[in-house]
């Protein structure tokens, strides 16, 4: 008896390993464009980016993890340096006053409001100078699509 070999479908394996190295090089450039210009990693500006998303302007610690993919040290740590930097504060959750939310100031829209178009002008000759729009339009479908679906059970 023969044993499977891996991988049985190598255009998988390929695809994976292009999305990684892709998502990896691109934050690894969009990083030094945020840290030079802006003294700010990519992730303490997405933080400030989902913040400025969010309805009332404020989320809870909780759900900036989860928007950033990143464990509750990480949100703290990201946080505690927006916050010593003047760039966001920490207030009470309204609906449990036990938990934490962070909120955007002034000094973090204006922040913002420089770095969006730098990463705007980061993901056009990063990205949009080789994708063209229905090809951008048909990748992010089948990513979407591909994060629709419940992760599989380990």
């Amino acid at each position: 008896m023969s044993s499977p070999t891996f991988p049985t479908r190598p255009d998988l394996v390929s695809l994976f390993a292009a999305v990684v190295r892709t998502s990896k090089t691109l934050q690894a450039a969009l990083d030094a464009d945020t840290e030079a210009r802006l003294g700010l990693s990519l992730p303490e500006v997405d933080v400030l980016l989902n913040l400025s998303w969010a309805a009332d302007g404020k989320l809870r610690m909780s759900e900036i993890g989860e928007s950033l993919l990143v464990n509750r040290t990480a949100v703290t740590r990201l946080v505690d340096g927006l916050e010593l930097r003047g760039l966001v504060k920490r207030c009470p959750c309204e609906e449990d006053r036990r938990g934490v939310s962070a909120a955007l100031t002034e000094a973090g829209r204006g922040v913002l409001a420089e770095a969006i178009p730098l990463l705007d002008g980061g993901l056009a000759r990063l990205i949009g100078t080789y994708v063209a729009a229905d090809e951008a339009a048909a990748a992010r479908a089948t990513l979407e699509r591909i994060l629709a679906q419940d992760a599989p059970a380990s």
